[in-house]
Formats: structure tokens, sequence, C-alpha cells
């Protein structure tokens, strides 16, 4: 349909300009679509077209050319006969159409019917849950967060605040539903592409759009896959990453020398990549380089004119090249651990479309040009864990859009910007210390009356104050509050730890509700259990180092809440009736986590009634309760993870294990002082999986029959026969010696 695809393209270039953004979405799921993206609404110049759907002549046109791109010659004729097959399932969409080209002469027809059943439900997805199960795959990693919503910021499809805390739980659980394997077969065949170098193929196949490429330099010989000049001018994203476990494994299995001198080799390898690359990579759109090989970015990056976002992270640089200051569509740059790195170039403001600057860990930086005050569009100043940045801005005035600023862990940083109160589209604000002297004053908080997130530091040197100051703030759903190590002096001007407690009692709106190192011997009125049940959008409270509480509040009565997490409360030595509340209480939990309770000892269901405490069968992580003795029953969890000493659970003093019967999932993690399993454990019926890692005085296990996966890591003196676990079906130990004899032996006898 080329005269349709010319009138398209001429629609596109008189409303836009290179670096806009496009979205095509079909037509059956406009309603669902924008639903997803109203925020694009609060953004200049958007005007929406509806295309027609394909006609069938021209879906399975579009099957067949993708088949020719992607499989040999011999296979096409069946992909015709395919296309007319598969179009029943995804009639007049291109994704459909695109995926089977690809997938067509690796499955039968008649056959691969409940794959296409599965597949088919994609379609019903936002197109945001599409994109980052894509990106997951491409980063295959899971834990890149920042980095794949700063990939879906760059294509539209969220805005640059990112996503709100129930939006991401949704996406998240959507993507359970999504089988990995079934779809990962067909996008990293067309577009989306992970290679690790050299190990894998040398050449990038033509159809691919989205390269990550994660380096391992250790290898003999060491080279780059070869990209043709055809996939280079029609790249959107590349990723180079570097393999951080193999650096790790090649320090101890090679001399220093051969270390750096394979090193050396490598960097200059990519140095001539990106060099080369710049130039040809005139479509790109986002650049991701995260490796410490690298001293100096090529000025040839300038040519990437399309670029919107560019991430470097590791890089021993310690200043800007002048040439990435002329991105013209440049949204987001992000600077993570570049520690050599000392100071930003004034010449930043020429950056006129940047709406996210991410600066974090940047440890020798000392302050921001003043010429980012001429940022106009900029949303987010983000400056995490830059630890000698002793001075921010003058004032924040000139920042009209700003929505996200982020201080935290820039401990040299004295003195809180002019103009803050004026900021009124802020959103998020984080690591603001608070102080009469040159800080935060609470009063301030009254003014902003957009703000989602509040995490507020160093309260011992807040103000004392009448108001509740966050009361006004309906849009408040996450709230974190931190105590610093001092004392505020009785005479001074600063109000005790429970007068700003009160003074900032939350709306009922709230969601995540963080205390850290409070200094009182009590909690609020607003936490009190008559007042607690009034937080009915509360999922998740988190009370940390608090060690002067005698006693827990009353989360039971919080009938949404999915997570808790009590810590370094060293005067808590029973969980008892007073956590639970009233009624059926925690119908939702999902996750706990009991850590540094060095004197609890019991942990108590309520008197009232028997219930079960987890009605989702979910986790439980106890870290370092050397004195918990008792769990009573009732107790239902899926996962329990014990960490760090908790010496009395693994001594015939506890003899709770038939309590904890319904665990399927153990994991121990750097118990000193665990010797052998208990024999308690052979209770656990239901128990499947089993991870013990840096136990480093554990010699002998207990039979455990139920058991099917066993994973064990840094036990040096561990030493048992694996004839006892009959139903075993995988296992992983390493850094054992006494143990590889047995596991020589256990992977043989599998494969006979």
């Amino acid at each position: 349909m080329q005269s349709e695809w010319n009138e398209l393209k001429n629609i596109l270039l008189r409303v836009g300009g290179p670096g806009s953004g496009v979205l095509i979405i079909g037509k059956s799921s406009i309603e669902s679509a924008v639903r997803d993206m109203d925020f694009l609404n609060g953004m200049k110049d958007i005007i929406t077209y509806c295309l027609n759907p394909l006609s069938v002549d021209a879906w399975v046109a579009l099957c067949k050319r993708q088949a020719a791109t992607t499989i040999p010659s011999s296979k096409q004729d069946k992909s015709e006969k395919d296309a007319w097959f598969f179009r029943d399932f995804f009639p007049s969409q291109a994704f459909g159409a695109k995926v089977f080209g690809s997938l067509s002469p690796n499955i039968l027809a008649p056959v691969a019917t409940h794959l296409l059943n599965e597949i088919y439900m994609v379609r019903n997805l936002p197109l945001v849950i599409i994109r980052l199960h894509q990106y997951q795959h491409l980063l295959d990693v899971d834990n890149d967060y920042d980095v794949i919503l700063h990939m879906l910021t760059a294509e539209y499809l969220i805005p640059t605040e990112g996503l709100e805390r129930d939006l991401i739980q949704l996406y998240a659980r959507s993507l359970i539903y999504i089988h990995m394997q079934v779809l990962a077969l067909p996008f990293s065949r067309m577009v989306y592409l992970h290679m690790k170098v050299p190990e894998d193929s040398t050449i990038i196949p033509r159809y691919c759009r989205y390269l990550c490429l994660k380096i391992n330099h250790r290898a003999i010989p060491f080279r780059l896959p070869t990209m043709s000049v055809e996939v280079s001018n029609k790249l959107i994203t590349l990723i180079l990453r570097e393999h951080e476990e193999a650096t790790q494994e090649d320090v101890e299995e090679i001399t220093l020398q051969v270390y750096k001198k394979r090193r050396m080799k490598a960097t200059t390898a990519i140095s001539k990549f990106l060099d080369k690359m710049s130039v040809r990579l005139i479509h790109l759109r986002i650049l991701v380089v995260e490796t410490g090989m690298i001293q100096r970015l090529p000025n040839e990056v300038s040519k990437l004119v399309n670029l919107r976002y560019l991430h470097l992270s590791k890089l021993k640089m310690e200043l800007l090249p002048k040439s990435l200051f002329y991105l013209p569509n440049l949204r987001i740059l992000s600077l993570l651990r570049c520690q050599k790195l000392q100071k930003i170039p004034e010449r930043i403001h020429q950056l006129k479309k940047l709406q996210i600057l991410k600066i974090t860990y940047c440890t020798k930086l000392q302050w921001l040009p003043k010429s980012i005050t001429r940022l106009k569009n900029l949303e987010v100043i983000d400056v995490e864990g830059c630890c000698w940045l002793n001075k921010l801005l003058d004032d924040l005035v000139s920042f009209k859009s700003l929505r996200i600023l982020n201080i935290t862990r820039c401990a040299s940083l004295s003195q809180i910007p002019r103009g803050i109160e004026q900021l009124i589209d802020l959103r998020k604000l984080s690591g603001i210390f608070v102080g009469v002297d040159g800080g935060f004053v609470l009063a301030q908080l009254q003014t902003l009356t957009n703000l989602q997130e509040i995490r507020l530091r160093n309260l011992e040197r807040a103000e004392k104050t009448q108001t509740e100051v966050l009361m006004g703030q309906q849009s408040l759903c996450d709230l974190s509050l931190h105590w610093g190590g001092e004392e505020a002096d009785e005479s001074s001007e600063s109000a005790t730890p429970l007068q700003v407690l009160e003074a900032l009692r939350p709306n009922m709106h709230l969601k995540m509700l963080e205390i850290i190192s409070f200094k009182g011997v009590e909690f609020p009125t607003w936490m009190s259990k008559q007042q607690l049940v009034r937080f009915d959008s509360l999922v998740e409270v988190r009370l940390i180092n608090l060690r002067r509480c005698a006693t827990l509040p009353s989360l039971g009565q919080l009938h949404c809440l999915e997570k808790i997490e009590i810590s370094g409360m060293d005067l808590i030595k029973h969980i008892d009736n007073t956590f639970y509340g009233d009624g059926d209480t925690f119908s939702v939990l999902i996750e706990v986590t009991v850590s540094e309770m060095l004197a609890l000892e019991k942990w108590s269901m309520p008197e009232r009634k028997k219930f079960r405490i987890f009605k989702k069968p979910q986790q439980l992580t106890l870290i370092q309760c050397p004195k918990l003795k008792e769990i009573d029953p009732h107790y239902y969890c899926h996962t329990m993870r014990v960490w760090l000493n908790n010496e009395t659970i693994w001594s015939a003093e506890f003899n709770c294990w038939e309590n904890l019967q319904y665990i399927e999932i153990i994991e121990i993690v750097g118990c000193q002082e665990l010797r052998c399993l208990p024999q308690g454990m052979r209770r656990l019926k239901r128990l499947s999986k089993m991870t013990i890692n840096s136990c480093s005085n554990l010699t002998t296990l207990v039979a455990l029959h139920s058991l099917e996966e066993l994973n064990i890591y840094a036990c040096p003196l561990l030493a048992f026969n694996l004839e006892a676990f009959r139903e075993l079906r995988r296992l992983t130990i390493k850094g054992c010696p006494k143990m590889q004899i047995y596991h020589d032996a256990w992977k043989i006898k599998r494969r006979l």
C-alpha cells in the first residue's frame, strides 16, 4: 500500500519533525489506549489520527514479506499457506502479521492453535505492558527498572515522573500471564536481539532494530559483531553492557597482567566500534553504555540527531564531550556511577528538549552549572548519592515544569535552593533535609498541593508547628520520614519527635508509609487503633530502627495492607494481640519482613480465634532475630527466608517447624551459627526448593524427602549423601569443595 504510506508520511512531516514521537494504535483499542496514556493530554501539540485496519490481502502480503526477511527461501512457499491460517488469530493487525511471518517455518499450523491463543492475549493488553516485556527480554535482567522506565518514557508511553505505585503493580501482575518462552521466540527472532559478545554469532541479522550487546572482555579472541549499513541505518536502540560476572571470574582465574592486557584490547575495540557507528546510527533513539572500560565518548556522538535517551554508567571520564550538547532531541540524560566526573559544562543549556537530568552516585561532582536554570522543559532533577555535591542551585523559581527533585544521600548539601515552595507542579520530593537553618521548613509543604511522594530527612531539626502540614496533600501516596542520629536540644526551637510526627499526619489516601529512626517512645494519635482503620488505601508499612518504642501499632486495622517490614525495634519481645487489632485482619497480606529484632522471643496469633495470617501463600523473611523461639500455629506462607544470625531457630529450643508446614521454598543465607539443619525440618512435607548460601560452619543436612531442587553456595565444610534426597530433580553446588565428588556422581547418575 505504497500510496497510503506516502500519504501518512506527508501528514507526519507536516505536523512533526526529527525526533517527534508517533504512536500507532489499533482502531478497536483506541479507547483503552487513550485511557492508559491520558498523561499525554498534558503535553502540547498532541494530534490523533485514526488508521483503517489492514485488508486481508495486505495482511497476508505483510506476513509473506516478514517471512522473506527472516527465513530461508526453501521454506517460503509454506509461509503463504500459514499466513492465511494465522490471519484468523490477528485480523487486521500488523503485529500478528509480523510475528507469524517470522514464526511460521518453526511450527505446524494445525498443531499451534493453543500457542496462538496464548499469544492472542497480548493484543488485549496495554501497549506499555507489551513494551515492558520486550525491554525486559532485551536487557535479559529483571532489576533494571529505572533504565526500562526511561526507555518507555523516551517512546512517550509513560510520563516523565514514571508510573504510580498501583500501575506498577498492575503491570507486574499482567506480565505473569504472558508466557515468557512463548513471546521470547518471535520477538528475539524479529527485532529484539540480546547477544553475548563474543560467544554468540558475529553477524547481526538485518531485521534487528533493538540490540543489546553483553560484553565479556576475557574471551579470546575478542571481537565485536559486524553491523551492516542496512542494520545501523535502522537501529532504534543500542545497549552496550559489561558482563560483570565474567569479569569477576576473570580476576580469579588469570594473572593481573593478562587481565589488564585483555581488558585494554576490548576497550580499544569498543571505542572504535562507537566511533564508527556514531555516524551511521542516524535513527538511533536510545543509547545505553554501561562499562568501566570507556574513558570518553566519540565526538561523532553529535551525529545522533534523533537520540532521545542517553544513559552512561561507570564510564571513567572526567568531562563530558562538547559534542554531547548538540543533540537537538535529547529528552533524558542519565549519568550513573561515573565516579571520575568532576563537573557538568555550562553549555548543557543547549539541550533545549531535556526533560530528565539524572546524575546519580557521581561522587566527585561538587556543583551543578547555573545554566541549568535555562532548561525550561526540565521536569526531573535527580542527584542521588552525589555525596560531595555542596551546592545545587541558587533558586528553583525558573523551573516551572519541575515534577521530581531527588537529593537523597547528598551529605554535603547544606542549603536548600530558594523558591521550592513555588513549584506547584512538583510531584515527588525526596531526600530533602529539614531544619530552620538553611533547611526545608515543614510549613512550606502546605503550598505544594500536588505532591505524590515525600521523603524527608533530619527531622530531629524540624521546627515546632501547630498545623497538620500534610492534610491538604490529597494526592500524596508515598510518605517517608527519617530522623538522623542527633538528639535535639530541649531548649532549642526544634520540636520533639512526637510533635513532628503528629504534625505530619497524612491524608487517608496514603499507600506507603515509612518511618525511620523515630526517637519517640510512643506513636502519634493518627496511628492509634481507632485511627488506623481509616487508612483504607495503605498497602505498605515500614517501621525501621524505632528503638525506643515498646509496642507495635495495630497494623491489622489496615485491611488493604500487602507488605510489612519491622526492623530494629529493640524493646519488642512479643508480637501479640495488639499487633492485629480488630476484625478480619491481614486478608491480603503477601509479604512480611522482620529484621534486627534482637529481643523478639515469641510471635503469637490473635487470641480471639484461629485464622490464617497469610490468606495468600507468600513470603516471610527473618533477619537477625537471634532469640525467636516460638511461632504460634496457623501461619501460612509459601516462601521463608532466614538470613544472618537466627541462632535459636536452628536449636532444639525452637520446636515450631510443624506450624510452618505449608512452606514450599526456604532460603538460608549467612547463618554462621548453623552447623546442622534441625531434625524438625523433616515436618516440612511440602518443601520442594531449598537454597543455602554462605553458611561457613554448616557440616551436614537432614534428609528432606520432598525436596525437588537444592542450591548450595559457599559452604566449605558441608558434606552429605545425596542419595537421601530421593525426589531431587535439580542440583547446584558451588564453593563446596567437600561436595564436589558427590555432585559429579549425581550428575553422572542423572545422565544414565
